[in-house]
């Protein structure tokens, strides 16, 4: 029986056995946990994608509600002594003295004034106003949406108080 001679496994002082751990290179055990924290990871990001999208949508609507709410205690502001309606949104305006008056009317995704619940409607709007004096109104301002639901169960609203003199 000969011996073959193989210089990779001749033993002598300047060459050792070749390790299987001295190559270079991952194990195929290695790559599959590697994919398998990536692949969770992966899913785990894929998971907040709706939550992000529906945080962004409600803050859209408080911003776009909150700025009307500006716009319409501006208009209840802006109206002139002795008027019956606002000038913008046509919000009547009480004229006795401790009388209250409520008006409810929808808007659009831009804030504009729409007269019906129909799909242009993104928002529904409630005013309250009430006269202490003959001059000082007082108006509770109530926006929220979708304005087909009722108030009570409306998915978000935004509302605010303001007093104005009339005279």
């Amino acid at each position: 029986m000969s011996i073959v001679h193989n210089p990779l496994y001749h033993v002598n002082s300047s060459t050792t056995f070749p390790n299987r751990r001295s190559r270079e290179g991952f194990t195929l055990i290695e790559i599959v946990i590697a994919l398998g924290i990536a692949g969770f990871c992966l899913v785990a990001m894929l998971g907040l994608i709706p939550t992000g999208l529906k945080s962004v949508k409600t803050s859209l609507q408080e911003t776009t509600a909150t700025e009307a709410l500006a716009a319409i205690a501006a208009d209840l502001r802006d109206t002139q002594p002795g008027s019956n309606a606002t000038p913008v949104y046509a919000i009547p305006i009480p004229s006795a003295i401790s009388s209250v008056q409520s008006t409810n009317f929808y808007l659009t995704e831009a804030g504009a004034l729409t007269t019906s619940n129909d799909f242009s409607g993104q928002f529904a709007v409630t005013t309250t106003l009430s006269n202490s004096t003959t001059f000082l109104t007082t108006a509770h301002i109530q926006i929220y949406w979708p304005p087909s639901a009722q108030i009570q169960n409306a998915q978000g609203m935004v509302e605010t108080t303001v007093s104005f003199n009339r005279d």
